[in-house]
């Protein structure tokens, strides 16, 4: 198959994790939009402020973490 950019395909019966900060929300929203009905897992995402929250579609077995840091360093929360 040609390479056309990042492809994700997670393997059949795991459970996901995803973690990334505001510049992975793009990616993950992507790979969020993609995912079979029956998909299950977590995603964390930091965001500077509650503002920067996204209503994001997943599949119903995915759970939305959104943290926010605040004036907080940068993957603070994500650890």
């Amino acid at each position: 198959m040609p390479y056309g950019g990042i492809e994700f395909e997670p393997p059949a019966g795991c459970h996901l994790l995803l973690v990334g900060d505001e510049t992975a929300v793009p990616a993950i929203a992507s790979i969020l939009a993609c995912l079979d009905d029956d998909a299950v897992g977590r995603v964390f995402l930091e965001v500077p402020e509650a503002g920067d929250i996204e209503d994001l579609v997943a599949p119903s077995g995915v759970e939305l973490c959104w943290l926010t840091r605040g004036h907080s360093d940068p993957g603070t929360r994500l650890v």
